[in-house]
This record gives C-alpha cells, structure tokens and sequence, in this order.
C-alpha cells in the first residue's frame, strides 16, 4: 500500500514539474516575442520612420579631387533617406570601386548628416602604351593611360587633377601582362619606379626624370629634364645617379649642355653635348 501511495506521489510530482517547465518555457517565450515586436514597433515609430532622421546635409573630404555631390550620387543615397536604414558598408564597396580611391569611411552624425571622409591614391607616373615622339616630352597624356602608385599598383584616373600633367610617363611595358600578373613585366615597372624615386630624392644639382623607356628590357632610356637622354643599367642605380651628379656638375662650370649620356658603362662613360643648334638628342635604335 505505502509503496503505491509513493508510486503516485512520484508521478504526480513528475508531471508537476514538467508542467511548471512548459510553462514557464511558454512563458517567457512569448514576454520575448512581445518584447521584440514592441521594440520594432517602437524603433520604427521613433527612429526608421522619424522624419527628424532623415539625411539632409551630407558633409564629404575629398581632398578636393571629387565634389560633394559626385560622391553622394555614387554612393547611392538619397536626400530624404533615414539615417538608420541607410546600408553604409554597401556604400563603402560602390565607393571603393573608383579606382582613383584608397579609403573611404562613413560615419552618422545624428540626427540628419552624413560625413563621408576619402583618401584618393597618390600617384609617382604615369603608364602609357607608347609616346609617338621620342624626341621631346608629349604636352599631353595619351589616351587610356594608368596612373601609378610608389609600390607598382596601377589604375585609370577618373579624375585628372593638374598636378598629375607633371608627372614622370613610363612607357615600353605591355599593360596586358602587367594586369596578367607576368612577373618579370613587373619587375621591370618597379626597376623604373625605383630609379624614379633615388633620382627625385638627389640635390645639388637635382635630377629630374620626364620619360623613362622600358622596352629595350636590360636598360632603362630616360630623357631629362633638358631632354638629355640617358641610359642606364637596371642594377646600382646609386653609383650611375653619381655619375650623372658629377656630370652635371661639369657641365654647369663649362656651360655645356648633355645631350646624351650611356651610364650603362662605367668607366669611360659615353657623352655627347648639344651643338649650337641646339637640337633634340634621340635615343639610339638597337
């Protein structure tokens, strides 16, 4: 008799305890359902659909390469939109697909503006197919030319600031096997942005590269400032840049004028000077 009495106590308390249980599971399952419908409800009313949330002044750091309003156009958005609802990780991608853009970050300044902050590429050169007068320095940029950067990545320029009409052109280089990856294009690219780099950081006189040409492949054929050409080897570019320092230095006490120079050699280094005609040196054929 004791025995059936705990057999029955036993269960009822099991199917006690599993009833609190499905209980309380229903419970605050549903405080949770009504908690997160009031707090949708309450967002929705108070922030996705507050017209006080609504962009109305976008403020964008461009570096004064893009206008406000070309950049707020790629982005996407629209004057009006919420704040909140506004996706800026998206708009950061449209952004960074511009070439000519390194960085971009977004930020919400509550309640209605939106800062757009970006940083552009700084460019070294330029790339181009091939510069139809070799003679002289093009007064203006092919068409479908590359901007380069210091580390060898290359893009095409949106914009064409004034600033880049100055820069240094690279030629001689297949731009198909550049953007292939091909490593040994490569390496003649960042050979000549090498030189580019040691040449402008040299003083007293200072050297000033205006076309390097890199097709011959075991030289790099350059014209200066002056139009003076000059050829060097793709190795010590230290000891050839002394050369040309001690050089120049003659010429200025002479008054001479380079018109050519083989630093590939070095000793004996070839030189021709500018006659009275003054014309343009050429670059020898192979």
């Amino acid at each position: 008799m004791k025995v059936r009495v705990c057999r029955e106590t036993s269960r009822r308390r099991r199917v006690a305890w599993i009833f609190n249980t499905i209980w309380k599971f229903l419970f605050f399952t549903s405080l949770l359902i009504g908690g997160w419908a009031g707090t949708s409800r309450l967002l929705t009313k108070f922030f996705y659909t507050n017209p006080c949330y609504s962009i109305c002044h976008v403020h964008v750091d461009s570096e004064n390469v893009f206008s406000d309003e070309e950049i707020f156009a790629s982005t996407g958005f629209h004057f009006g939109d919420n704040i909140f609802s506004v996706d800026l990780e998206s708009a950061r991608k449209k952004l960074l697909a511009i070439g000519q853009i390194r960085n971009v970050i977004l930020r919400r300044v509550l309640p209605d503006t939106l800062r757009i902050s970006i940083r552009v590429r700084e460019p070294v050169a330029w790339l181009v197919s091939e510069v139809e007068d070799q003679k002289r320095m093009p007064r203006h940029v092919p068409v479908g030319s590359l901007l380069l950067e210091a580390a060898g990545t290359f893009y095409e320029p949106t914009r064409v600031l004034p600033r880049y009409l100055s820069l240094p052109i690279i030629q001689g280089v297949n731009q198909e096997l550049l953007a292939s990856g091909d490593p040994l294009v490569a390496e003649d690219l960042l050979h000549a942005l090498d030189l580019l780099r040691l040449a402008a950081a040299r003083r007293n006189p200072p050297i000033s590269l205006r076309l390097l040409d890199l097709s011959a492949g075991y030289c790099i054929r350059a014209l200066g400032e002056s139009d003076e050409a000059i050829t060097f080897s793709t190795q010590d570019f230290e000891a050839q840049l002394d050369r040309l320092q001690e050089l120049m230095k003659v010429c200025e006490h002479s008054g001479r004028r380079i018109a050519s120079v083989n630093l590939f050699v070095h000793r004996n280094t070839p030189v021709r000077f500018f006659g009275k005609s003054g014309k343009y040196p050429f670059f020898p054929t192979e």
